[in-house]
């Protein structure tokens, strides 16, 4: 088989698991593995396909729908807690890139868990998450709690992307 024929099968694999993920009960999608293995790419692939259902012509349905890296939340924690909180509550959310944050931040003398309250917010009102990280279940479990980790466990399925970096090939 052919390079590309590997990774074209590769994708549609990955790609039929998120598509039996929205046939699912679950309302989280976590994404895992290595950096520059397509996590990312996976994330923005779906942003863009939700994106088209919910906000063209085929669809008269419109979902609120935010996207970014867990750093930047971790930036409105600390700065913009108006947009924090729209992120947080929104219908649909995408966090980048979880685990780099800092766990906590100062926001004028209020310390803030931004990533951690963010999905205990969505785990207790079940709105629909994809979430994208180089950490396994355990470490994620280490840096944001048992109790985030547990319900990150029950609330998600979880697709392992076991490719190596696409940038060094």
């Amino acid at each position: 088989m052919r390079h590309d024929e590997k990774d074209s099968e590769v994708l549609r694999n990955y790609a039929n698991r998120v598509v039996e993920w929205m046939k699912s009960d679950k309302p989280c999608l976590l994404l895992l593995g290595d950096v520059g293995c397509g996590k990312t790419t996976m994330l923005e692939a779906i942003c863009r396909m939700i994106g088209y259902i919910y906000y063209s012509n085929i669809s008269f349905e419109r979902k609120g729908f935010q996207w970014d890296s867990a750093y930047q939340i971790e930036k409105w924690a600390r700065n913009d807690t108006e947009r924090y909180e729209s992120f947080k509550q929104c219908e649909w959310a995408a966090i980048d890139d979880i685990g780099l944050e800092s766990t906590e931040v100062n926001n004028y003398g209020n310390i803030i868990y931004p990533v951690r309250d963010i999905l205990h917010y969505r785990y207790e009102h079940r709105l629909t998450t994809i979430i994208s990280t180089n950490l396994l279940p355990k470490d994620l479990t280490a840096k944001y709690g048992t109790r985030i980790g547990d319900r990150l466990a029950e609330m998600s399925c979880v697709i392992k992307f076991n490719e190596p970096s696409y940038r060094i090939q």
